[in-house]
């Protein structure tokens, strides 16, 4: 039996995480929700959108293109959080500390 050491691939799973969010934020999504005020998602997803802004466009088809981009932009940030999700999800049944000799202890060289 080896020394009890912090568990290396939650720590994996933690630096991914840190690297997703990090991804993220420029959008301005942040954890399970859009930021507010700041941020493309935000401004994209609001009911102007920019595509159809009075200054830009404005017509039938600028309001269906609108709606179009509003759920690409929408799908992307889903994305971003089903990751971070899934990240956490797998770490939260993670023990902390691993007995470095154990599959564990020595990932990924295990």
């Amino acid at each position: 039996m080896g020394d009890m050491i912090s568990n290396p691939r939650k720590r994996a799973l933690a630096l991914l995480r840190a690297t997703v969010e990090k991804e993220m934020d420029p959008m301005g999504v942040e954890g399970n929700f859009v930021e507010i005020p700041s941020g493309p998602v935000v401004d994209l997803t609001s009911a102007s959108g920019g595509v159809n802004s009075p200054d830009t466009w404005t017509s039938n088809l600028a309001d269906a293109q609108n709606d179009a981009m509003k759920a690409e932009v929408g799908s992307l940030a889903n994305a971003f959080l089903d990751i971070i999700s899934a990240i956490d999800s797998e770490r939260s049944g993670m023990e902390d500390m691993v007995d470095s000799e154990s599959d564990e202890g020595r990932w990924p060289n295990a």
